[in-house]
């Protein structure tokens, strides 16, 4: 079994996958509990890009 990654927001929070709107597109992506920085995985970009498409 894969282990997961955990990414680290530069604030120091762990970052937590949830459902977010990006262009009025909703997405899961990688959000930080406390500063709200949100990135996406390479799996949630081609999620993304399929659904603006």
């Amino acid at each position: 079994m894969a282990q997961t990654k955990k990414l680290t927001c530069d604030c120091g929070k762990t970052l937590a996958e949830q459902r977010v709107s990006i262009d009025g597109i909703s997405v899961k992506a990688m959000v930080c509990p406390a500063c709200h920085f949100t990135t996406l995985t390479k799996e949630q970009a081609g999620e993304f890009r399929t659904n603006s498409a």
